[in-house]
């Protein structure tokens, strides 16, 4: 509940995000210039990579990946509204969130207002797997995209002229 009393412990590396995202005010202090990666945020290239591109590319950069992520949610969200059946709309829309409350979960910690939960940036954060389904993820969204206004297929077309495919009008 209060980081400030752990500063050298468990509340050490948020502390040192805090300064990268600090020291590189506006526009950063420069592509590949950035001080905290060397050994001050420990882990830089998975949880808190968000700071050291604070640092490095400054709030812009940063505002930048905040927006993006605000575009995905928006964009899901609008998709799963769309979707052509139930099943759609709640895959679309549970991916969303997972994406989303990942994305919003790491932000929050990397500007210490949220405790470390070991969450990567999803689509930033260096690791293999966590790419991987979330690209899977975001490819399950676009094939719900990509169905949402498709009409429903009869399995065969309707001949006007064969009696079998006429409907009766006679009662039983």
């Amino acid at each position: 509940l209060n980081p400030e009393k752990h500063l050298a412990g468990k509340a050490y590396q948020q502390h040192q995000a805090k300064i990268a995202l600090g020291s590189g005010g506006l526009f950063g202090v420069g592509l590949g210039d950035g001080r905290q990666k060397y050994g001050y945020v420990p882990e830089n290239h998975t949880d808190f990579i968000l700071s050291i591109v604070g640092e490095e590319l400054g709030l812009v950069a940063t505002m930048g990946v905040v927006l993006a992520f605000l575009g995905i949610a928006l964009s899901g969200t609008y998709i799963a509204a769309h979707a052509s059946d139930r099943f759609g709309m709640m895959l679309a829309l549970g991916i969303t969130v997972l994406i989303s409350l990942q994305a919003f979960i790491n932000i929050g910690v990397v500007t210490m207002v949220l405790p470390n939960k070991g969450l990567p940036l999803p689509f930033v954060s260096y690791g293999g797997s966590s790419l991987l389904m979330m690209m899977a993820g975001v490819g399950l969204v676009l094939s719900v995209a990509r169905h949402a206004h498709e009409p429903v297929r009869r399995t065969r077309t309707l001949n006007p002229f064969n009696p079998r495919d006429v409907p009766s009008t006679r009662v039983s």
